[in-house]
């Protein structure tokens, strides 16, 4: 479902002002083993009437498919597109409560960063459709980001960022605007200092039941050590 809401917002006027971003933009454009649900952008110009278009114009492309679905549109800070899928769930006896209903979630909010969005092709699920998702270096560092700003730390933002950073340097011009880091060393002392307190074992368990390979939480558990082999 999640490839059929990319493919319908991609092919309408409105992905003009979407970048796709997130856990879920890791795991499906990047290839992350971490599974990620909820669908999240940076909203580059949508106000409150394209945004309850857009949920309109979703749920018309989604029925078209064949699939029983109801929306639900909360307007706070950001914008919120709630999508629950009736029968799917039962249809493919995943669960015995016949009431039960699938939930995928749209997020939307202004970064307030200028960038240049890559352009890439999904092909996968009977999916053919060009999107607009931000640069893994990017991705990266607004994990890192929310690693800091998370009132609740979680799991998976401590995954994530040891699964991009082998191949991806964060992009310093976003740290330095949102954390004051602008360089590497200052980078791993802000983390180790903010991080040494962590009960990591206890955030690996969090993040477990999302994970392709269970062994792979020893990438949350052993994160400290990651800081320092950077």
């Amino acid at each position: 479902m999640q490839y059929k809401l990319l493919e319908a917002i991609y092919s309408s006027s409105f992905g003009e002002n979407l970048v796709f971003i997130g856990g879920t933009s890791i795991h499906i454009i990047y290839g992350n083993t971490r599974f990620s649900e909820d669908l999240d952008f940076d909203n580059q110009g949508l106000d409150k009437n394209d945004f309850e278009k857009l949920s309109k114009h979703l749920q018309t492309q989604i029925k078209r498919e064949g699939l029983d679905v109801e929306t639900k549109v909360v307007i706070k800070n950001a914008y919120h597109i709630f999508f629950y899928f009736t029968r799917i769930l039962q249809e493919m006896r995943l669960t015995g409560h016949k009431n039960a209903k699938l939930l995928i979630r749209i997020d939307a909010e202004p970064q307030n960063y200028n960038y240049a969005a890559n352009s890439i092709l999904l092909n996968k699920f009977d999916v053919f459709q060009k999107i607009r998702v931000a640069h893994p270096s990017l991705l990266l560092a607004q994990k890192i980001a929310t690693i800091f700003e998370r009132k609740r730390p979680m799991g998976r933002d401590f995954f994530d960022v040891t699964f991009l950073y082998p191949n991806h340097e964060p992009d310093y011009r976003y740290l330095k605007k949102k954390l004051g880091i602008s360089d590497l060393k200052t980078l791993k002392k802000r983390l180790f200092e903010h991080c040494k307190s962590l009960k990591f074992n206890q955030l690996s368990l969090d993040v477990a039941p999302f994970l392709y390979h269970s062994q792979d939480k020893k990438r949350v558990e052993q994160f400290l050590k990651f800081v320092k082999s950077i």
